[in-house]
């Protein structure tokens, strides 16, 4: 396990090399959502790094797994910090999960997965970005920027949109993730932010996180003749419980007549003798 986390922290430290020539396919470009496929241009960089890409996610696997996603404030052993919060909305957590599961399905071995998620804030936009990879059955999260203001009109936003593994400054914050039994480390992470700002890291045992999610499984939407049979069961059914009710409310009667007799019999004064 140790020396599978130090492959993948040089993999990173490469990543947070100043200005490192990249290659990216796009997978989903819109203003207030990009998730893209990065690489090293660099033939001997591409060599080095071997994710275990492509990836298949199950349906909702993906969403549930961003939704558990929390950060925290570093603090002191005295000082008091507020509790965790999840770096997800639900609905953000709903917007990433697609277009991030194509990404890891399309995505090679050399290549990792980034994005931004912008939003509205008041006169401006807050940003949240980061990346992520496989790599031995460990999940690595790379959260550089956590809903961080930028001003409308600013070059905020496209600078991390541009890289967004880059920090825009340093908050001091780290990763955690529910169950934290699946956590293997999290750390503030210099590798993962360009030009030296440290960034939050998070590295995941999927094993142990699939272990503790149970979902149901989807299903179909079901077309006109399947809808009817579906009716048609239930008016059967509901005929079934009918008949049921009836018996038993017949064998009640029954047994409420024989129990008035018993009654009845048991009430009834002895004859007297003579």
């Amino acid at each position: 396990m140790t020396a599978r986390l130090l492959v993948c922290s040089v993999l990173l430290a490469c990543l947070g090399c100043a200005g490192p020539a990249l290659v990216s396919r796009d997978v989903q470009n819109e203003p207030a959502l990009l998730i893209r496929l990065d690489a090293y241009a660099d033939p001997a960089g591409v060599a080095e790094v071997k994710n275990d890409h492509p990836a298949v996610w199950a349906d909702g696997d993906l969403e549930a797994m961003l939704g558990r996603l929390l950060v925290e404030e570093r603090a002191g052993l005295l000082e008091k910090v507020p509790p965790p919060e999840p770096v997800f909305s639900p609905d953000e957590a709903r917007l990433l999960a697609p277009g991030v599961r194509r990404a890891f399905q399309m995505a090679g071995p050399p290549e990792w997965i980034v994005f931004a998620v912008a939003r509205q804030a008041g006169g401006g936009q807050t940003v949240t970005s980061g990346g992520l990879f496989l790599k031995d059955q460990l999940l690595h999260v790379v959260i550089a920027n956590h809903r961080e203001p930028v001003a409308s009109g600013s070059d905020g936003l496209k600078q991390v949109r541009a890289h967004p593994l880059r920090a825009l400054k340093r908050t001091g914050k780290t990763l955690g993730f529910n169950p934290p039994k699946a956590v293997v480390s999290s750390a503030e992470s210099w590798p993962a932010g360009y030009g030296g700002t440290p960034a939050a890291a998070l590295v995941l045992d999927l094993p142990t996180f699939m272990a503790s999610t149970t979902l149901p499984a989807p299903t179909a939407p079901a077309g006109d003749g399947d809808l009817k049979a579906q009716v048609e069961r239930l008016r059967e059914e509901i005929e079934r419980l009918k008949e049921k009710l009836e018996d038993q409310e017949v064998e009640i009667a029954r047994l409420k007549a024989r129990l008035g007799e018993s009654d009845g019999a048991q009430r009834k004064p002895p004859k007297k003798s003579r």
